[in-house]
């Protein structure tokens, strides 16, 4: 099968490499060890720990799936790949930081400086992190929508 035959072949690709980091995201995750209930920073974790967390990515991955391949609008594909590149972008930084974390999870002066971090040092880092995402987010869409005004977009396929 030749690549340029594939149906949506750019969020097909976008979409594998969001599966890919989704479990290197997990596995940098499992990495930093017991040291997790004390890190991270995803409220979820609080809720329902890695369970809830790796469901919940099950649940948006199917909808970005879902959702992209069925809409028809040019505008709202392009809102679903601008969408899953922040994604991505997020999730190396996340990957990194874990990874980062996981060579010194061993020192003990670490481990007891991971059990005193607070709830609100998570809730701040977890906010800055959103931040970014949405920074990443909306500078293309919003540049997308003033570029709409000048230029008509249609479907190809």
């Amino acid at each position: 099968m030749k690549l340029k035959n594939i149906k949506d072949k750019g969020f097909k690709i976008l979409f594998i490499l969001l599966i890919l980091s989704s479990i290197a995201d997990l596995v940098s995750t499992l990495k930093v060890g017991e040291l997790i209930q004390y890190l991270e920073a995803n409220p979820f974790y609080s809720i329902g720990g890695l369970p809830l967390i790796i469901l919940l990515n099950f649940l948006v991955l199917g909808a970005y799936y879902f959702l992209y391949t069925k809409s028809k609008s040019p505008t709202m594909r392009f809102v679903f790949i601008s969408s899953v590149v922040a994604l991505l972008i997020i999730r190396t930084a996340v990957i990194y930081q874990n990874l980062q974390v996981a060579s010194v999870a061993s020192d003990p002066q670490f481990i007891e400086a991971a059990k005193q971090v607070t709830q609100q040092v998570k809730d701040n880092y977890f906010f800055k992190i959103y931040l970014n995402y949405m920074l990443y987010l909306l500078n293309p869409i919003i540049s997308f929508l003033f570029f709409k005004l000048d230029h008509k977009i249609e479907k190809v396929n």
